[in-house]
């Protein structure tokens, strides 16, 4: 927990405050809290790559989603974004994976079960809806690990990003999917689940 020993604080009261250095911010000026900034990209899992060279922070419009801001490195070679809710809450690819790994499942239950009624909330579908799992992903995708006592390692496949490295872990992952009911959801459903 180098967020409590290096910071003294907890890990949201320290993303509170990186982000409240952000609002405040003018768009496109050197951030005077620079050291405090560097101290805390240290812990990027892209450090020492976009570190490499920094002059300043600031803040700049998001290179992709242009009606919001976030942190740039500025470098002598250049900017680059870099993100300040990674070094907190990093991504995993795993996820991913393992939806990728059961898409042919997602696939088939389109095909075979008529879409007629949200399985949450219960009422018709009409117009758009989502397959779902009746339990959350994230707990299906736990029990599997826990069940097995398995590290679930990816590797990558091509365009289609990342899948399980253990291609007998992936058929494993499968067949405990399978043995999880899937239903239709509404999408607004689906995300307050």
């Amino acid at each position: 927990m180098w967020w409590r020993t290096e910071f003294g604080m907890t890990k949201d009261a320290l993303y509170r405050k990186i982000r409240g250095i952000a609002d405040k911010a003018m768009l496109c000026r050197p951030l005077v809290e620079h050291d405090y900034l560097l101290r805390y990209f240290q812990h990027h899992p892209d450090a020492a790559r976009k570190l490499n060279g920094v002059r300043h922070f600031e803040i700049r419009l998001n290179s992709h989603y242009k009606e919001s801001t976030g942190f740039w490195a500025v470098r002598s070679d250049g900017a680059e974004d870099i993100s300040a809710k990674i070094v907190l809450y990093p991504r995993s690819d795993e996820p991913k994976a393992a939806r990728q790994e059961i898409q042919n499942q997602i696939d088939e239950f389109r095909v075979r079960v008529p879409k007629e009624r949200c399985g949450i909330c219960m009422e018709d579908i009409e117009g758009a809806g989502e397959v779902d799992h009746v339990s959350q992903f994230s707990d299906l995708l736990r029990e599997f690990k826990e069940t097995y006592e398995v590290e679930i390692e990816l590797e990558e496949q091509g365009s289609f990003g990342m899948r399980f490295k253990n291609r007998d872990l992936a058929r494993l992952w499968s067949d405990f999917h399978a043995r999880h009911p899937l239903q239709w959801s509404h999408p607004d459903c689906n995300r307050r689940k």
